[in-house]
C-alpha cells in the first residue's frame, strides 16, 4: 500500500480542547478502532459501561466538544419570584406574619 500511514487516535492530541474532552475522545477512537476493549476503556477513564456510551455518542454527534466533563444530578432550582420577594424584604420565615 502507498502513501501515509493512517494517523488513529494518536492525532487527537492535535485538536484544540480539554486534556479530559481529549483523552476521552481518544480511548473511545481506540475502542471503536478495536484497539481496547469496553471494559478497558472503562477502566482508562474511570467509569462505567453507560456513562462510556453517553461519551462515545456525544464525541461522534459533537466532534469531542461535548465530551468534556459535565455536572451530575439535576440541575439546581431556581427561587420562585414570590420566595425571592420574601427573601429580599428580610422575612425568610414562611409562618411568619406580618404584624
Amino acid at each position: 500500500m502507498r502513501g501515509r500511514r493512517p494517523s488513529g487516535p494518536e492525532m487527537v492530541d492535535q485538536l484544540p480542547g480539554s486534556d479530559l474532552a481529549r483523552e476521552r475522545v481518544k480511548v473511545v477512537l481506540q475502542t471503536m478502532a478495536g484497539e481496547l476493549r469496553v471494559q478497558e476503556a472503562c477502566e482508562v477513564l474511570h467509569l462505567s459501561e453507560q456513562p462510556l456510551r453517553r461519551v462515545a455518542r456525544a464525541g461522534v454527534a459533537g466532534g469531542g466538544e461535548r465530551v468534556g466533563a459535565q455536572a451530575r444530578g439535576r440541575p439546581p432550582r431556581l427561587a420562585t419570584t414570590s420566595r425571592r420577594r420574601l427573601l429580599a424584604c428580610g422575612n425568610g420565615s414562611r409562618n411568619s406574619r406580618p404584624s
